[in-house]
This record gives C-alpha cells, structure tokens and sequence, in this order.
C-alpha cells in the first residue's frame, strides 16, 4: 500500500468512531476518526488499523458496490446489511492474524500523524 495516499481526518462522527472511504481507480482513500470517542490511544491505533484494513481488502467493498449496480432494485437493505457483516468479519479475521503474530510496536507518534479538522 505504499503508493497510496491515504488521508486521516479526525472529526465528530454521527454513528461511528471510524470510517474509510476507497478511492480504488486513483489509490486513494480517507480515514476519519472520531477522537473524542476514544478513552486510549491504544483504542484509536486498534480503529485506524482496523480502517487500514478495509483500505487493504478494497476488493471485497468493490464487489459489494459491483454487486448492487448489477442487481438494482432487486439489492435490499438485507444485502447491504450482509455485504457489510462479511465485510467487519473479514477485517475482524486479519486483525485477529496481525494479533496473534504479536508483531512489534512500531513506535509511531500518533498526533502527529493525524490532521485534523
């Protein structure tokens, strides 16, 4: 994912403490965090890892989006609703895989990784 650009913002969100829009055509994506729900820095590492990782199986999202042009109308909140379950258990699997090869702290300062708005 090094030639990507990916931008975090950090803002008040309505209904989440994270969400990634993919811009896949241009290897672009933002982040936005909503840092006044997070109690640790810990917790906020954890959601933007977690929203790297949607970045990273952009795939999967873009057949979910392929998946409803084809179908239209005949898409149902049912189908978003499991397009969106397979896609958290998905991320949730490879955030279970990083864990468990208990990989090194990388050291990163994150306040100065975030812009914020």
């Amino acid at each position: 994912m090094e030639d990507w650009a990916i931008k975090i913002d950090c803002q008040r969100l309505d209904d989440a403490v994270g969400d990634v829009y993919v811009h896949a055509d241009y290897k672009r994506a933002r982040i936005r965090l909503d840092i006044e729900e997070f109690d640790t820095d810990e917790k906020m590492v954890q959601t933007l890892r977690h929203e790297l990782l949607h970045v990273f199986l952009w795939t999967f999202d873009a057949w979910g989006v392929y998946a409803k042009a084809k179908l239209g109308e005949r898409w149902g909140q049912e189908d978003d609703a499991m397009h969106t379950f397979f896609s958290e258990r998905q991320v949730g699997a490879l955030e279970a895989l990083l864990d468990g090869m208990g990989l090194p702290d990388l050291g990163l300062d994150m306040p100065e990784l975030l812009e914020y708005n």
